[in-house]
């Protein structure tokens, strides 16, 4: 893990395990047993993690004497439905603890595996006790005042925008099943093609979307990845959004300026941090008006089939495709763009700009101070013959209208996941555009994404 710092102390009869990470955030664990109480030789101690600040997962971390597959069995305490989960055969082990309950006793046992099922108990049933959800977590998430009468498949992933972060997923019943605090702000979540949560977090708590850690976590919460403002590759604020592409590497919005004036640009690292391309506004500035001194604002990125990246430039009007080795802009779709298209569909100030049913671009056309009303375009795309034809246009109601900030996505059924984020809320519209859920909450987010199914793995 990026960043762990790990001390062991011996207080109280019993082993606590502190684990700093990289993003100055400590949990605090506490051993199942002390080694000397273990009740087999081949066991050199089970860890239980767990704290409040994701109260609803866990790990238990076990060493092993000798290399061998695992089994943990798990239950609720007074509940008659137990789980099994594996592991090949290793000397140290990790089981993550996923859609736990808050305030619950859950029981647990270790055992060695043969042939694929249980064989040897290395340690009986012990037990540990979840946290309760934080107040201003649970205060968020305002459940009482959101409806879910049309569950649809899939979860709901959006993070608040408070100094003390907070990530968020809610099933399809508006039920919060994962959560995970960082004392940093969040700048922006996205769930990846690797199942793994991507954020732009920000130590200084600045106001827009800039912030200076990449981070990259599972599910359970261990850091896969993080780098941070300062280190020789990362030299720019990023801002705004954030992806993982198809080479495995990490690509990230930047600010950038020159001659005095602000842009925008892309900046890709490898796995280690390695800056391995670079790309920014200035490279293709015969591209949009040479009178425009403010910046393009690019808030959105997204990889198409073909590889090349998909950017959505706000104070533009425009979604362009540019391509991911030369950084040449391949077409610019909007106000003064190269696509031919109805200008009744025109966007303004938009935002989450990204291919659908792979010939098909899917936006949230945020609106104005002179058209108040936010709406979701999705455009027929013929790339071949640069020409825009609308499929979909759904306006959204004045109430929901959003002057920053947003996003759209496809559900299953034709359904739409869309962001009135000024207004702290999710909506979940028909094909129609009637609005059949709703998400309500207590202040604004930057997007909401759906996760067809987050615990897959």
């Amino acid at each position: 893990m990026v960043g762990q710092i790990k001390s062991k102390i011996k207080a109280g009869g019993k082993l606590l395990l502190f684990i700093l990470f990289g993003t100055g955030f400590m949990y605090c664990i506490s051993c199942a047993k002390k080694t000397a109480d273990i009740e087999s030789n081949r066991l050199i101690e089970a860890i239980v993690i767990h704290d409040e600040n994701a109260a609803l997962t866990a790990r238990i971390r076990i060493k092993l004497q000798q290399k061998d597959e695992l089994a943990l069995k798990i239950r609720k305490q007074r509940d008659n439905n137990e789980q099994w989960i594996m592991s090949d055969a290793a000397y140290e082990h990790s089981f993550s603890l996923l859609e736990l309950q808050p305030e619950a006793v859950y029981e647990y046992s270790i055992h060695s595996t043969r042939n694929g099922k249980p064989h040897e108990e290395l340690q009986s049933t012990r037990t540990f006790k979840t946290s309760d959800i934080p107040q201003h977590v649970s205060e968020f998430y305002i459940k009482s005042e959101s409806t879910f009468p049309y569950p649809i498949d899939g979860y709901y992933l959006f993070a608040s925008m408070t100094k003390q972060g907070c990530m968020y997923l809610l099933d399809n019943k508006g039920n919060l099943v994962w959560y995970l605090c960082t004392p940093n702000t969040i700048k922006s979540v996205k769930i990846t093609q690797n199942n793994t949560i991507l954020a732009i977090e920000d130590e200084d708590h600045t106001p827009f979307g800039d912030g200076n850690i990449l981070i990259e976590r599972s599910w359970a919460g261990d850091t896969l990845f993080i780098h941070r403002k300062g280190n020789t590759t990362f030299d720019k604020t990023i801002h705004h959004d954030a992806i993982i592409n198809n080479k495995g590497n990490y690509l990230a919005i930047t600010n950038v300026l020159q001659g005095g004036y602000p842009g925008d640009g892309l900046v890709e690292w490898d796995a280690k941090g390695n800056k391995v391309w670079e790309w920014n506004t200035f490279d293709v500035r015969d591209e949009y008006d040479s009178n425009l001194k403010d910046q393009p604002w690019i808030n959105s990125v997204f990889q198409d089939k073909d590889s090349n990246y998909i950017l959505s430039l706000r104070a533009l009007h425009q979604i362009w495709k540019i391509n991911a080795k030369t950084g040449k802009v391949m077409w610019k779709l909007g106000d003064k763009g190269d696509i031919k298209m109805d200008h009744k569909y025109n966007f303004l100030y938009q935002h989450y700009a990204h291919m659908v049913n792979k010939e098909q671009l899917l936006l949230f056309d945020n609106g104005s101070d002179n058209r108040k009303y936010s709406r979701i375009l999705l455009f027929n795309m013929d790339e071949s013959q640069k020409t825009a034809t609308i499929a979909k246009e759904l306006k959204l109601d004045e109430s929901y209208y959003s002057a920053i900030m947003g996003s759209v996505s496809l559900l299953p059924q034709n359904h739409f996941l869309t962001a009135s984020s000024v207004k702290g809320l999710g909506l979940i519209l028909n094909a129609n555009g009637q609005v059949i859920n709703r998400i309500s909450l207590k202040d604004r987010v930057y997007r909401m994404e759906h996760v067809l199914n987050p615990f897959k793995n």
